[in-house]
């Protein structure tokens, strides 16, 4: 299930996206660390 456009107040969002973007960072430093510039298209590839 999908939440509506607009329905999330401004508040929320922001605070959400406050919350999101040190995983992000770290998770970017993280692959950084482990994968190789080669390997970087064979992360959409399916299982």
């Amino acid at each position: 299930m999908h939440i509506s456009a607009g329905y999330l107040g401004p508040i929320t969002y922001g605070s959400l996206w406050a919350a999101v973007i040190p995983i992000w960072i770290y998770a970017s430093k993280k692959i950084k660390e482990i994968l190789k510039a080669s390997q970087v298209p064979l992360l959409r590839l399916p299982c």
